[in-house]
């Protein structure tokens, strides 16, 4: 899941009195791995599960968690400038998929979306993982591709491709 593999990379990229993951990157860095790649988090109050869990039945995105969202993202952007600070020859490129997920969520048809407020498996509201929600889980959508959220977690493969189109470029700083 996005928010472990983000929370994961943070730890790697902030040092702290006991941070085995930090001592980790350094010892990647020491085998000579000069380019990494990590994503922000995405607006975490859009997804589904949250609107159906904390949203209240209101309209939109559960503010609360986009404004944590957007925190831990600046907090993850100044730790990858300073660890560049300290190694001259890494490369580490944060993704944004936060702001192009929000406008996805937040303007579907512009992207060839009609639903980004529930996922296409199940209810769309709480399902999530291979066993709750799959291809022959009732009340499955029959075209994925025109919602935002698989399930109740997870981008659809369209949504991914959308994110994957708009942040290619960031990524070309990585190959050369």
């Amino acid at each position: 899941m996005p928010i472990l593999q983000t929370s994961m990379a943070l730890s790697l990229l902030m040092p702290s009195q006991d941070s085995s993951r930090y001592i980790l990157l350094l010892n990647v860095y020491g085998l000579g791995v000069r380019k990494i790649g990590v994503t922000s988090l995405p607006p975490l109050g859009c997804i589904p599960l949250a609107r159906t869990l904390f949203g209240y039945h209101e309209k939109g995105c559960v503010s609360r968690f986009n404004t944590d969202a957007q925190q831990f993202n600046k907090k993850l952007n100044a730790a990858a400038t300073n660890l560049q600070k300290q190694h001259f020859d890494l490369k580490i490129v944060v993704f944004d998929i936060y702001k192009v997920l929000l406008d996805v969520v937040n303007t579907p048809s512009n992207y060839g979306f009609l639903d980004a407020t529930s996922g296409c498996c199940g209810t769309g509201t709480v399902e999530t993982t291979i066993f709750m929600c799959n291809p022959y889980t009732l009340g499955t959508c029959p075209n994925a591709s025109k919602y935002v959220f698989w399930d109740s977690v997870h981008p659809s493969q369209a949504a991914n491709q959308v994110l994957a189109d708009a942040l290619i470029t960031e990524g070309i700083e990585l190959i050369g």
